[in-house]
Protein backbone atom coordinates (compact mmCIF):
# COMPACT_ATOMS: atom_id res chain seq x y z
CA UNK A 1 0.00 0.00 0.00
CA UNK A 2 2.97 2.33 0.56
CA UNK A 3 3.52 2.72 -3.21
CA UNK A 4 -0.09 3.84 -3.69
CA UNK A 5 0.04 6.15 -0.70
CA UNK A 6 3.11 7.81 -2.21
CA UNK A 7 1.27 8.23 -5.51
CA UNK A 8 -1.51 10.07 -3.68
CA UNK A 9 1.00 12.17 -1.74
CA UNK A 10 2.80 13.17 -4.95
CA UNK A 11 -0.49 14.24 -6.53
CA UNK A 12 -1.65 16.23 -3.49
CA UNK A 13 -2.82 19.75 -4.32
CA UNK A 14 -2.20 19.42 -8.06
CA UNK A 15 -5.63 20.89 -8.82
CA UNK A 16 -7.02 17.65 -10.24
CA UNK A 17 -9.56 15.21 -8.87
CA UNK A 18 -7.85 12.02 -7.84
CA UNK A 19 -9.67 8.96 -9.16
CA UNK A 20 -8.67 5.73 -7.45
CA UNK A 21 -9.60 2.63 -9.42
CA UNK A 22 -9.00 -1.07 -9.06
CA UNK A 23 -10.74 -4.38 -8.73
CA UNK A 24 -13.28 -4.95 -5.97
CA UNK A 25 -11.93 -5.33 -2.45
CA UNK A 26 -8.33 -4.41 -3.41
CA UNK A 27 -8.02 -1.71 -0.74
CA UNK A 28 -9.10 1.50 -2.48
CA UNK A 29 -11.15 2.72 0.48
CA UNK A 30 -8.50 1.58 2.97
CA UNK A 31 -5.92 3.61 1.06
CA UNK A 32 -7.96 6.75 1.64
CA UNK A 33 -9.05 6.01 5.19
CA UNK A 34 -7.07 5.40 7.32
CA UNK A 35 -3.78 5.57 5.36
CA UNK A 36 -4.08 8.89 3.50
CA UNK A 37 -6.19 10.46 6.24
CA UNK A 38 -3.50 9.60 8.82
CA UNK A 39 -0.81 11.03 6.53
CA UNK A 40 -2.73 14.30 6.23
CA UNK A 41 -3.17 14.58 10.01
CA UNK A 42 0.51 13.78 10.64
CA UNK A 43 1.40 16.62 8.26
CA UNK A 44 -0.67 19.29 9.99
CA UNK A 45 -4.04 19.04 8.31
CA UNK A 46 -6.71 19.63 10.94
CA UNK A 47 -9.64 17.25 11.37
CA UNK A 48 -12.12 19.94 10.35
CA UNK A 49 -10.31 20.27 6.99
CA UNK A 50 -10.80 16.62 6.10
CA UNK A 51 -14.19 15.86 4.64
CA UNK A 52 -15.45 12.30 4.50
CA UNK A 53 -18.68 11.67 2.71
CA UNK A 54 -20.39 8.60 4.10
CA UNK A 55 -23.94 9.29 2.91
CA UNK A 56 -26.10 8.81 -0.15
CA UNK A 57 -24.71 10.21 -3.39
CA UNK A 58 -27.12 11.36 -6.07
CA UNK A 59 -26.11 11.90 -9.68
CA UNK A 60 -28.26 13.40 -12.39
CA UNK A 61 -27.62 14.37 -15.94
CA UNK A 62 -28.46 13.98 -19.56
CA UNK A 63 -26.02 14.21 -22.40
CA UNK A 64 -26.30 12.91 -25.93
CA UNK A 65 -22.63 11.86 -25.89
CA UNK A 66 -23.04 9.96 -22.61
CA UNK A 67 -26.35 8.15 -22.81
CA UNK A 68 -28.31 7.62 -19.61
CA UNK A 69 -28.08 3.87 -20.17
CA UNK A 70 -24.28 4.22 -19.93
CA UNK A 71 -24.42 6.13 -16.63
CA UNK A 72 -25.65 3.15 -14.62
CA UNK A 73 -22.99 0.97 -16.27
CA UNK A 74 -20.25 3.38 -15.14
CA UNK A 75 -21.10 2.72 -11.50
CA UNK A 76 -20.40 -0.99 -12.01
CA UNK A 77 -23.02 -2.53 -9.76
CA UNK A 78 -23.09 0.34 -7.28
CA UNK A 79 -25.83 2.29 -9.03
CA UNK A 80 -29.57 2.16 -8.48
CA UNK A 81 -31.32 3.83 -11.39
CA UNK A 82 -34.49 5.90 -11.12
CA UNK A 83 -35.75 6.78 -14.60
CA UNK A 84 -37.78 10.00 -14.69
CA UNK A 85 -40.56 10.67 -17.18
CA UNK A 86 -42.29 14.00 -17.90
CA UNK A 87 -45.46 14.66 -15.91
CA UNK A 88 -48.52 12.55 -16.57
CA UNK A 89 -51.57 14.72 -17.23
CA UNK A 90 -52.86 14.15 -13.68
CA UNK A 91 -49.51 15.34 -12.25
CA UNK A 92 -49.49 18.27 -14.65
CA UNK A 93 -52.94 19.30 -13.39
CA UNK A 94 -51.82 19.14 -9.74
CA UNK A 95 -48.99 21.58 -10.38
CA UNK A 96 -50.62 23.70 -13.11
CA UNK A 97 -50.87 27.34 -12.11
CA UNK A 98 -53.23 28.59 -14.76
CA UNK A 99 -56.88 28.43 -15.60
CA UNK A 100 -57.85 24.74 -15.77
CA UNK A 101 -59.73 25.28 -19.05
CA UNK A 102 -56.35 25.87 -20.77
CA UNK A 103 -54.51 22.99 -19.07
CA UNK A 104 -55.27 20.26 -21.63
CA UNK A 105 -54.40 22.53 -24.56
CA UNK A 106 -51.04 23.40 -22.99
CA UNK A 107 -50.33 19.80 -22.00
CA UNK A 108 -50.99 18.57 -25.55
CA UNK A 109 -49.00 21.40 -27.11
CA UNK A 110 -45.95 21.46 -24.78
CA UNK A 111 -46.01 18.10 -22.97
CA UNK A 112 -45.54 17.42 -19.29
CA UNK A 113 -42.27 19.28 -18.83
CA UNK A 114 -41.87 20.96 -15.44
CA UNK A 115 -40.82 24.22 -17.12
CA UNK A 116 -44.26 24.42 -18.74
CA UNK A 117 -45.94 24.12 -15.36
CA UNK A 118 -43.74 26.86 -13.87
CA UNK A 119 -44.20 29.30 -16.75
CA UNK A 120 -47.39 30.43 -18.37
CA UNK A 121 -47.20 29.32 -22.02
CA UNK A 122 -50.18 31.50 -22.92
CA UNK A 123 -48.03 34.61 -22.39
CA UNK A 124 -46.68 36.20 -25.54
CA UNK A 125 -42.94 35.83 -24.76
CA UNK A 126 -43.00 32.19 -23.61
CA UNK A 127 -40.76 29.73 -25.43
CA UNK A 128 -39.06 26.45 -24.56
Amino acid sequence: MKIYLNKLINRKENGLIKVITGIRRCGKSYLLDPLFTDYLKENGVKDDHIIKIELDVYVTGSNSKFLSSDIITEFRGRGDEVFVFPFFYSEFLEAYDGEKQFAWKEYVMYGGLPLVVQKNPMKKNFCI
